[in-house]
């Protein structure tokens, strides 16, 4: 790949992979996986932050500082006693105890996320909505709800207004499935209509943050008339692309002009640094691996203690310059018609005449990425250079 023109693969990909790919509603879906391929691009799932994300991260950075500590602690037993021990192992151990117990601590104190509903509608907890559900399709199991008519399956479907791209609607999409109710949502841009909704009774519930739903709960005719029901959250949920009617909803979406960019780009360099690579581990001696091998070093000691070390000295410097021309060669996608900064630059010079200083702002972008990579990755090429006497 990186003995092709990068322009030709971009226009390859584009118009003979990313524009011959099925239509949306034929997408691909590989493995049945939640990632759809079409002609409008890249559809991906997308992890989203809940409130409770805050508490984790902080036992997340309390696993690595941990990690750290009992790294260096038994490094230094090592040296002391002559005794080797797995060192990333016990250290994985412990990293994993700290983030998993810090996964439930955030979920279990976390009640951020939560329902409106009616008094009427009987639901005073989440596990409610199944039973409630299941007598409106009348069944009792979840694996009657094959047995039913696509018509009959939206008449008990419950309605749910949210806010659209909301954390709030992942976070009960999960719980739905889970207990395996069919939902359809009424999707508002803000909250002052998705309450609208609920009060006209486009919906039955109104999910949201807790500290919304409470605002909206008092702009109600008869707020005495409504509870708040508190839905678990985890720290991170996932937001799944689904097809609703000619367009996708949830997860990530790539543009076409951006999923044949990257693929471009990832294609392209990911071949040249491979090779860059190649050619510095092959420029350590054979006698050098004899050697480690003599000395009784397993592959993966041999591998991290003698021949990346010295390969590294010849793969950083051609690697600032793959670097450095990774960050300038994403202009291309201009002959695609992707809107990058260097388009949008033109685009805005033309509506406001401002040209010297977009000029000036573009260069200065261009110079501080180079700087950037410049700098770190010389510095470190200059922490692993080798020191003659």
């Amino acid at each position: 790949m990186r003995n092709t023109p990068l322009l030709i693969q971009l226009f390859f990909i584009y118009f003979g992979v990313i524009l011959a790919a099925p239509p949306l509603n034929e997408a691909l879906q590989p493995l049945g996986m939640p990632v759809f391929f079409s002609q409008r691009g890249l559809n991906l799932p997308s992890p989203q932050l809940t409130s409770s994300a805050a508490i984790w991260l902080a036992f997340l950075v309390l696993g690595i500082v941990q990690f750290q500590v009992l790294w260096v602690a038994l490094e230094y037993r090592e040296e002391r006693t002559g005794q080797a021990s797995n060192r990333l192992g016990i250290g994985l151990v412990s990293f994993v105890i700290i983030v998993g117990l810090g996964w439930f601590v955030s979920g279990a104190v976390s009640d951020s996320q939560g329902l409106l509903v009616t008094k009427a509608s009987r639901i005073r907890e989440l596990e409610d909505i199944q039973s409630l559900v299941y007598q409106r399709a009348g069944i009792q199991f979840p694996e009657q709800l094959d047995d039913l008519s696509p018509e009959e399956i939206d008449a008990a479907a419950l309605k749910i207004c949210v806010l659209r791209d909301s954390v709030s609607e992942t976070n009960l999409t999960r719980h739905l499935k889970d207990m395996h109710v069919p939902y359809e949502y009424v999707r508002k841009n803000r909250a002052d209509q998705a309450t609208a909704a609920y009060a006209e009774g486009d919906c039955e519930v109104y999910a949201a943050s807790s500290t919304i739903l409470a605002s909206e709960r008092a702009t109600l005719e008869s707020p005495a008339s409504h509870l708040l029901v508190t839905i678990p959250e985890a720290p991170i949920v996932w937001s799944l692309p689904v097809r609703e009617g000619l367009n996708m909803v949830g997860g990530l979406t790539m543009r076409p002009e951006f999923t044949a960019l990257l693929l471009t780009l990832v294609l392209f360099y990911g071949g040249t640094l491979a090779e860059i690579v190649r050619a510095g581990i092959q420029s350590v001696g054979k006698g050098q691996t004899e050697a480690a091998r003599a000395l009784g070093l397993s592959e993966s000691q041999r591998l991290q203690l003698v021949v990346l070390p010295q390969a590294l000295r010849v793969i950083i410097p051609p690697g600032i310059g793959v670097f450095l021309s990774l960050a300038k060669d994403t202009s291309v996608g201009i002959a695609i018609g992707f809107p990058d900064m260097y388009s949008v630059s033109f685009t805005t010079m033309n509506q406001s005449g401002r040209a010297l200083q977009l000029f000036v702002l573009m260069m200065l972008v261009y110079m501080l990425i180079s700087l950037v990579f410049s700098v770190v990755l010389n510095w470190y090429n200059e922490r692993i250079k080798l020191v003659e006497r």
